[in-house]
């Protein structure tokens, strides 16, 4: 019987799609009902546990780290659902393997809808991991800060719109997504230059046929300032959804009666951006061949974004601003 081990190893052997948004997928010797369930690696390198179901999936993406989405794939030229357990941050594969094997163990020995028991599974590890986090570390405070500062612009443009292209689709590669429009977003409090840190060799690729805008936020820590529950704050005054809020906050574990964990204030010293073409330095799978990538994973660098020329003008920023809320 395939154990975390084994599925780790199954993960190892499948070869990492070329086209953007296509999975490639195994079988593994473990049953969901009569039938057998599937791992994955996706066009972005993150793993899939995917758990064949009649019923319907509902999607589940309010971590960062895991996502739970519906998805068809065509087996043996036959289209069949899935309920499709993500690990959406590649640096927690090893307890993304974790809560697989657990969820494994979980739907062979349930007689429910495997799509809910794994939903079940994803809840109770949430749970766990929530109780024995303490303090919030101070980066994922500085990184909604920032992306917080993007999305009350878009409210004070359109609140029935800022949130809709928050976070992107389900399990998405960047932080705000709509239509062919992507804007990936980096916060930085360092008071000089503007070195970001890149996560991989996908995330200055855009997805086919859009167009990648990278952000650049700085801040700087300041009694005076403004705190993430103080722009949380402004949103709902400004009108925008609050149950679709709350939702995507649970995202990075902002919880209501938690906010003291981020309540440090800053203030905004810049908000730039930057699109992403092809003259755009970083290094990118899609500059480099197969070979020179393969095998390859957690890769992290520093990009200096003075190398990449000027920001957009003001004008141009607010037609991005506008496009992401579909008011353009």
């Amino acid at each position: 019987m395939t154990d975390g081990k084994a599925l780790d190893s199954l993960w190892r052997l499948v070869d990492e799609p070329s086209g953007t948004g296509e999975l490639a997928s195994l079988e593994t010797d473990r049953h969901a009902g009569s039938r057998l369930m599937r791992v994955a690696i996706d066009s972005d390198g993150r793993r899939h546990l995917l758990v064949p179901t009649e019923d319907e999936v509902r999607a589940d993406t309010r971590s960062q780290g895991v996502v739970l989405v519906p998805q068809r794939l065509m087996i043996d030229c036959k289209a069949e659902l899935f309920a499709d357990l993500v690990c959406a941050d590649t640096s927690l594969e090893t307890a993304f393997t974790e809560l697989c094997e657990d969820a494994c163990r979980r739907i062979e020995s349930s007689t429910g809808p495997p799509a809910s028991t794994l939903s079940e599974v994803l809840q109770e590890w949430r749970d766990l991991l929530r109780r024995g986090q303490g303090d919030i570390d101070r980066s994922a405070v500085i990184g909604l800060r920032g992306e917080l500062e993007i999305v009350r612009q878009l409210a004070e443009s359109s609140p029935a719109g800022a949130l809709t292209a928050w976070r992107g689709p389900p399990g998405g590669t960047f932080d705000f997504q709509r239509g062919d429009l992507t804007v990936e977003v980096k916060t930085s409090t360092a008071q000089d230059g503007r070195a970001v840190t890149i996560h991989g060799l996908r995330q200055l690729d855009p997805p086919e046929e859009h167009r990648l805008h990278l952000a650049f936020v700085r801040l700087q820590a300041d009694d005076l300032g403004e705190s993430c529950p103080m722009i949380i704050k402004d949103l709902r005054t400004l009108g925008v959804d609050g149950d679709e809020l709350d939702d995507l906050l649970a995202g990075v574990n902002y919880l209501e009666g938690d906010e003291s964990s981020w309540s440090e204030r800053f203030s905004t010293l810049e908000l730039d951006l930057w699109y992403v073409g092809p003259s755009f330095p970083g290094l990118r799978s899609s500059r480099m061949g197969p070979e020179e990538i393969r095998g390859v994973s957690n890769i992290s660098y520093t990009l200096d974004l003075d190398s990449a020329g000027k920001p957009l003008g003001v004008e141009e920023e607010l037609a991005i601003m506008k496009a992401l809320t579909g008011s353009e």
